[in-house]
């Protein structure tokens, strides 16, 4: 969903290997930068394109046959600072970026229903190219907002 620096998150509805349960469940996830003149940067930690978005708590899962939610790994993730720049993604005026993330061990029933939706937030934007975010901006986290996102909400099911 849009925010105050024109960003949506968009996540497609995931393909559903047949296997036993849990599952692993790939889930691509696609980040706009709605800005169609401006480039946005973004610090990776705790967004889908975090290398630990799997298991950060920021997909969720609902049991829609049950009406419970589903209990996903997550752990809590200490970071040392200042964040290096390959912790930074840049998103081009008006372009997309996406990933995809794959959930662990998820315990699905057969014949359930589930929606999925991936909701956070960002610690750092900076309304610039990436090549712009010098060290001494990523030092004190300097200039950045906080961007809040909600994505799209899919339908899933377990046959």
């Amino acid at each position: 969903m849009a925010t105050s620096l024109g960003i949506q998150v968009q996540i497609a509805p995931p393909h559903i290997p047949a296997s036993s349960p849990p599952l692993s469940i790939p889930i691509s996830v696609t980040v706009q930068n709605l800005n169609k003149t401006t480039p946005l940067t973004l610090l990776k930690w705790g967004t889908p394109f975090d290398p630990q978005a799997n298991v950060l708590g920021i997909f969720h899962i609902h049991d829609e046959t049950d009406d419970i939610v589903v209990p996903l790994d997550t752990i809590k993730v200490s970071r040392l600072l200042p964040p290096r720049p390959d912790d930074l993604v840049e998103i081009a005026a008006g372009a997309s970026v996406e990933n995809v993330v794959t959930l662990p061990r998820v315990p699905l029933t057969t014949g359930h229903e589930y929606t999925l939706q991936t909701s956070g937030f960002c610690q750092a934007a900076w309304s610039l190219p990436l090549e712009d975010v010098k060290m001494d901006r990523l030092e004190k986290l300097q200039d950045t907002e906080r961007i809040e996102y909600s994505s799209n909400v899919v339908s899933l099911q377990v046959d």
